[in-house]
């Protein structure tokens, strides 16, 4: 037969040796949805064939699970740790954003009496918040290719590392950023000028 995993792909397949002999262990493939009537099937089946022993059973898909407890148990404390980052940067540029736009409440007043278009300065107030999340992007790429790498050794079998997941990862960033920002932005753009330029 082909190779399969008898264990978790932590480790490569090893040679393995099968053989059909007398024993206690059966193995059951049953229909999804039968499984109290299936239970109560082996149980009493066990008990004609097997008296002197008791019925125990488990699910292979349980079984499988356990190899990557640890995996999973890792993956929800970096959905949560990874949440809770995305939140306060987004507080942070939601709270430093708001301070750019009031600090250049005059500039945007004299800008748009001069016949600027909101979406320009929607774009002059997102452009250098962009400018500052693609740096951090960058700056960030080798320390999570480094920190992905070292916990992909842990498997035997793994997948590489490419260049799709840090744009896919940027990409969202960014959105983050843009919604954020861009909110705040196009209110201070499309308010009137001339209580843009009463302020101060």
């Amino acid at each position: 037969m082909k190779d399969y995993f008898g264990g978790s792909l932590h480790s490569a397949i090893q040679p393995k040796v099968i053989k059909l002999e007398d024993g206690f262990f059966v193995s059951v493939r049953y229909r999804p949805g039968t499984i109290p009537s299936v239970l109560k099937f082996l149980e009493q089946t066990w008990e004609e064939f097997v008296p002197g022993r008791p019925f125990r059973y488990h699910f292979l898909d349980e079984s499988i699970e356990n190899h990557y407890r640890t995996e999973r148990r890792i993956g929800k404390i970096f959905l949560v740790f990874a949440g809770l980052a995305v939140l306060i940067a987004g507080l942070g540029l939601f709270g430093m954003a708001a301070y750019s736009a009031e600090q250049r409440t005059k500039e945007i007043g004299v800008r748009k009496t001069l016949g600027a278009k909101t979406p320009s300065l929607i774009l002059l107030l997102v452009k250098e918040f962009v400018q500052w999340v693609l740096l951090a992007n960058i700056i960030a790429w080798p320390l999570a290719y480094s920190v992905g790498r070292t916990w992909l050794r842990n498997f035997a079998y793994r997948m590489a590392l490419g260049p799709g997941v840090f744009l896919v990862a940027s990409g969202l960033a960014l959105l983050v950023a843009l919604i954020t920002v861009g909110y705040l932005s196009w209110k201070s753009a499309s308010a009137d000028p001339a209580e843009s330029l009463r302020y101060e």
